[in-house]
């Protein structure tokens, strides 16, 4: 958790910029900018478990109000990401 906390900043720049990358061709005819698409992104919550962190993350409506996870290690290497609900 301190960890996270530290480095929250660049943690945040860093999941949005992945989530970016993954998921920003699944927007069909939505016309935005990287700089709209991340501004859209804010946390929700995050779920820590023995070897695995979920941070959950609000679309902003990109895809229908649905949450994004991002899977990660500890080290912050992501490992996925999909939508829920």
């Amino acid at each position: 958790m301190r960890k996270i906390i530290k480095n929250k900043n660049k943690l945040d720049e860093k999941i949005k910029e992945y989530i970016y990358g993954q998921l920003a061709g699944k927007l069909n005819d939505k016309k935005l900018s990287k700089e709209e698409f991340i501004n859209s992104l804010s946390f929700e919550s995050i779920d820590i478990t023995n070897d695995t962190i979920e941070f959950y993350i609000d679309d902003g409506g990109l895809f229908d109000w649905h949450v994004i996870i991002v899977e990660s290690s500890f080290d912050f290497d992501f490992k996925k990401v999909e939508l829920a609900g």
